[in-house]
């Protein structure tokens, strides 16, 4: 690619020599002799040519021809010389240097580049064929934007494209102006948008012409505002037929059809007891400014170019790049996207960002709202416990060994019981909500990372929790047993309540 702008330079050079007789005087270029050979000096031919003036946005002489052309020239898919400077893509500094020119004569080249307006390379695009022909150039810029103006009668300026909701739809016709408000919608008047217009697919040029910029306003803009003065003088035509172009215009710039379309998807919006039928379209300008954003991202910037490159060579790219992915690509119109809109057609196809729900982390561990002892750990969690418990009262005999047996039974119960603390501890940073807990203040002090201090300074809560274990193992096992269970005595219950104490510095 960056030997393609040699290659573009040498086959001019070829052309002129040949145009000239062979004479590189003649023809005006700087040859010199290099390693023993005549040959072009690049540097001063392109310095030379870049310092060309352009005065109006028609050239008027080949000097100027060659320079439109050699700005418009494609270095990069889709991108010319010129959008590549405007971008500060450091590719034209390869290229240049690839000319043998040295760092000074770059920034020279660059620098006048970027002063260019880009505004007349659409202007070179549009008319080409009449500014490379031999014949009256100015003549026949003015038949073509003739022919141009009476077809534009065929067509609609539009904001909201209703054939790329099915190409079948030939109305409704819109052309919405919002206006701007610092609202937050992503919506037409929010942003810089191109107009758009649907017409036959063979009268594009009518969408060309109109899209072309007079001091930054473009003609679609000054029809409307019926500014006859700005088009006469940037095509040197008299007044009266720059009059007879606006009033061809204006066919399509006031033409509208508010009709919907049985194609068109429709919603019904509640409005107080009724409702209104709406027709949604897809406002084309929103659309296509998306992709330009996107393809920049991933494809058209600096970084992106060289991280692709460095990655596919398995190298280490310092700076990084960014990449929008998971993209949908819709176009509409098939082989003749021509027959969708003048948008459609200068963009191809437009991008769907992906519009996946959030993923949902799955937690294993819930933070209590009401209470740890029927949300974190209940009584059917210790299940297989309470009934080990009692198989071993079944067959009770009162000697140490089965006391010891029992107490370490309880001693499990409070181990699973820490165990859960700990997990729900973990996870109440970012789950804890002290607007809607309804945790007592016992269970707050205890769970609560942000109640630390409380929990180490103070002991009365300690207490109070303790009385709750002793509860939870104590109800419990009549709770899961049911009928089965044996009634528990006081003394029981005070023994447990030892067993529960002997752990008060684990609980805290």
């Amino acid at each position: 690619m960056i030997d393609d702008l040699k290659k573009y330079i040498d086959a001019l050079v070829k052309k002129k020599l040949k145009e000239s007789g062979g004479s590189h005087e003649k023809a005006g270029l700087p040859f010199t002799i290099i390693d023993g050979k005549e040959g072009l000096e690049y540097s001063a031919w392109l310095i030379n040519l870049v310092s060309t003036d352009v005065d109006g946005y028609l050239p008027v002489h080949t000097k100027q021809v060659e320079l439109l052309g050699f700005l418009c020239f494609e270095l990069l898919y889709k991108q010319s010389i010129k959008s590549l400077v405007d971008s500060e893509h450091y590719i034209i500094n390869e290229a240049l240097m690839k000319l043998s020119l040295v760092d000074k004569d770059i920034r020279l080249v660059i620098s006048r580049v970027a002063k260019f307006n880009a505004d007349k390379l659409d202007y070179f695009e549009l008319f080409k064929e009449e500014i490379e022909s031999d014949e009256n150039t100015l003549k026949a810029i003015h038949e073509k934007i003739d022919a141009i103006s009476e077809d534009s009668c065929q067509g609609t300026i539009i904001s909201h494209s209703a054939k790329m909701t099915n190409p079948v739809c030939k109305y409704p016709k819109l052309c919405v102006s919002a206006s701007s408000g610092n609202d937050g919608y992503i919506r037409t008047g929010n942003n810089d948008v191109e107009f758009d217009l649907h017409i036959n697919a063979t009268k594009l040029k009518v969408f060309k012409f109109l899209s072309l910029k007079i001091e930054g306003k473009s003609i679609l803009e000054l029809v409307r505002c019926d500014d006859v003065a700005s088009i006469a003088a940037t095509f040197s035509v008299p007044e009266d037929q720059v009059l007879v172009w606006i009033s061809n215009f204006n066919s399509c710039v006031s033409e509208q059809d508010v009709r919907t379309h049985l194609a068109i998807k429709q919603i019904y919006f509640p409005v107080d007891n009724e409702y209104h039928q709406l027709s949604v379209l897809q406002p084309s300008g929103l659309v296509f400014l998306l992709k330009q954003r996107v393809d920049f991202i991933n494809d058209r910037s600096a970084n992106a170019y060289y991280g692709k490159k460095a990655r596919k060579e398995n190298k280490y790219f310092e700076s990084g790049y960014a990449s929008v992915p998971s993209l949908t690509v819709t176009r509409h119109g098939g082989d003749h996207p021509k027959n969708i809109s003048g948008l459609n057609n200068k963009y191809q196809s437009y991008y769907l960002l992906s519009s996946e729900p959030p993923k949902l982390t799955k937690r294993d561990i819930h933070f209590p709202t009401i209470d740890f002892f029927s949300q974190s750990l209940n009584y059917y969690q210790c299940r297989s416990l309470f009934y080990a418990l009692h198989e071993l009262f079944l067959d009770y005999k009162n000697n140490w060994y089965i006391r010891l047996e029992r107490d370490d039974f309880y001693q499990t119960i409070i181990d699973r019981i820490i165990e859960r603390m700990w997990s729900v501890r973990s996870v109440s940073e970012t789950q804890y909500n002290e607007e809607t807990s309804q945790l007592n203040k016992t269970q707050k002090n205890w769970l609560c990372n942000e109640h630390e201090g409380k929990r180490e300074g103070e002991n009365d809560w300690l207490d109070e929790l303790c009385k709750d274990i002793t509860s939870f193992i104590f109800n419990g096992y009549e709770k899961v047993l049911g009928k089965k269970a044996f009634m528990f005595s006081d003394d029981e219950y005070k023994h447990i309540h030892k067993q529960v104490v002997k752990n008060k510095e684990a609980l805290r």
